[in-house]
């Protein structure tokens, strides 16, 4: 089993994905427990092309969506859409839907799109990233609703509609709903409240129908009653975790007031919508000492490491709901990891998930970055992606972190590209001139909108993996506060801050291998003016964000 892991290995490193792919099932064949195997083969899964439905492609993608913390989903889940966009099912139901014949045939399609494993699990747990899917979806809940006295005998529908709930409350209830819609949940509102105060067991269908539109959270009588055996893990995810966050969310330790007005608007937004909802992440198979990752990352040590020592001492700074935290929590050995944010409602998230993993070394605190001295502390390694772009001044934070970072230290940072993200410059123009709030509705009807613009900048938004649920959206277009950066201008704040550019990090290795082709030269990936002048030739290379490591000199 390890020769067949060893040879997927090189054989993925060479760009060779299917026969990595062959190696890989080879070693689990041998192996079944093999977790290093699942691990490499979750990261060959992520790259490979998929040209036509392959059975023994979509069991691997469900055996690493099933493998406790093997992969993100998120970063898998576009190859699995486009491999379920060639499975015959979802190839009718989606030419069913673009032809309006939907309506007469939904029960059918459901029941058969129930006996597709893949299609079921991705919908627990990741946003649909595909406009097509989305329609179905959409459609699917609609008549599933309004045909709800005549479909509700049927109970081969409750495992399609529990997933479809289940993929509603992950995406935060993005899909627009009609007014037909929002008056026959109303009566079923009224009538699973009727039931309820009559002692009568309720419809699983319905308590499932209404689960897709609303977060059962919020009725009292989904709170108080036992959940059906059926529907344990519908009721697991929008009753049971919201109520232990609430509890989790009282106990959280606070720094200091947020008083800050951009820190407060900030703080307001992600306490409405924390950001963003997740099931599942990737976590290391095995921690690695300091030394270790930086050999790994290929990243450039300015001063010599021998200092670092075995037990670093961590700061997140905008953690939000935790995937950030529990990671590199799991990537450095024997590290303890201090987590804040201005959000307690995403910590509280973030709290129920470390437990969830158990995962021991986290502590999580309430504070803005501003305030950080008033810990009186300094760490090993700092690390805040996407957070000092959303400051009312970025260098400020950047040099308050700086101040907690021992001498040689390390910091990891993530900031927004002014040149990679000029599509969403228009978009928030556009939001700007045409006066929408950020509230549900808009950010909805505004949505909508760019998918029928025949704008290819704005049509492009649509192949974020942010476009499709609703904390993320409104983080890429309506966030209170956002500064983009070049980068002359990192170059100029590092120098500013006596920080040393050790190297970017990116998601996979081929951005680097590619860099290098066009540039030789030993040390040119370390070079900034470098990185410049590749960037103006590929202006979306940092759509994500610019995420680099520097040492404090």
């Amino acid at each position: 089993a390890e020769a067949h892991n060893n040879l997927g290995y090189v054989l993925n490193e060479l760009g060779e994905r299917e026969e990595a792919i062959n190696s890989y099932n080879k070693a689990i064949g041998l192996q079944p427990d093999f977790t290093e195997a699942y691990y490499n083969l979750g990261i060959a899964l992520t790259t490979i092309k998929v040209k036509a439905f392959s059975k023994v492609l979509a069991k691997n993608y469900l055996d690493v969506l099933n493998f406790e913390n093997i992969v993100e989903p998120i970063s898998i889940v576009r190859p699995i859409i486009t491999l379920l966009k060639y499975h015959d099912t979802i190839k009718e139901v989606i030419s069913c839907n673009a032809q309006n014949t939907l309506k007469d045939l939904a029960a059918e399609f459901c029941v058969r799109l129930s006996k597709i494993p893949l299609f079921l699990r991705v919908l627990e747990v990741c946003p649909i990233l595909d406009l097509k899917l989305e329609d179905v979806l959409i459609e699917l809940r609609k008549i599933l609703l309004l045909k709800r006295k005549k479909l509700s005998t049927n109970n081969d529908l409750l495992h399609f509609q529990i997933a479809l709930a289940l993929q509603c409350f992950t995406n935060e209830f993005i899909y627009q709903e009609t007014q037909e819609e929002t008056i026959a949940i109303k009566s079923l509102e009224v009538s699973l409240k009727q039931a309820f105060s009559n002692n009568e067991e309720p419809s699983s269908y319905d308590i499932a129908c209404l689960a897709g539109y609303r977060p059962l959270f919020d009725y009292p009588w989904a709170i108080d009653m036992m959940p059906l055996s059926a529907l344990e893990a519908l009721f697991q995810r929008q009753v049971i975790e919201v109520k232990e966050e609430l509890v989790l969310k009282e106990d959280i330790p606070r720094l200091n007031s947020i008083t800050d007005d951009v820190s407060v608007a900030v703080q307001n937004q992600y306490e409405e919508n924390p950001y963003p909802r997740w099931v599942s992440t990737r976590l290391e198979i095995k921690s690695q000492n300091i030394k270790q990752v930086l050999a790994k990352a290929e990243l450039q040590v300015i001063k010599a490491i021998g200092f670092f020592p075995e037990a670093p001492q961590i700061l997140i700074a905008g953690c939000g709901t935790g995937q950030h935290a529990v990671c590199t929590a799991s990537r450095f050995k024997n590290s303890h990891v201090t987590a804040i944010d201005l959000s307690l409602s995403s910590l509280a998230y973030a709290k129920r998930k470390t437990e969830e993993f158990g995962v021991t070394n986290i502590d999580y605190l309430q504070a803005d970055i501003l305030d950080l001295e008033l810990l009186d502390k300094q760490f090993d390694i700092i690390e805040s992606a996407g957070v000092l772009h959303h400051m009312a001044d970025p260098i400020a934070g950047w040099k308050a972190l700086t101040d907690c970072l021992k001498p040689n230290g390390l910091m990891k940072i993530g900031l927004y590209s002014e040149l990679a993200r000029q599509s969403v410059v228009k978009a928030r123009e556009m939001v700007k001139e045409k006066k929408i709030l950020p509230d549900k509705e808009g950010m909805l009807e505004f949505r909508r909108q760019i998918t029928k613009l025949n704008d290819p900048e704005i049509y492009v938004l649509e192949n974020s993996s942010d476009f499709y649920s609703t904390s993320t959206i409104r983080d890429l277009l309506f966030h209170i506060q956002e500064h983009r950066f070049t980068i002359p201008q990192i170059s100029e704040a590092l120098d500013e801050l006596n920080l040393a550019f050790m190297g970017f990090e990116f998601p996979h290795k081929m951005t680097g291998k590619v860099f290098k082709e066009v540039y030789p030269k030993e040390g040119a990936i370390y070079n900034l003016d470098k990185w410049h002048e590749y960037e103006k030739l590929n202006p979306k290379l940092f759509s994500g964000m610019y995420q680099f490591w520097a040492q404090k000199v």
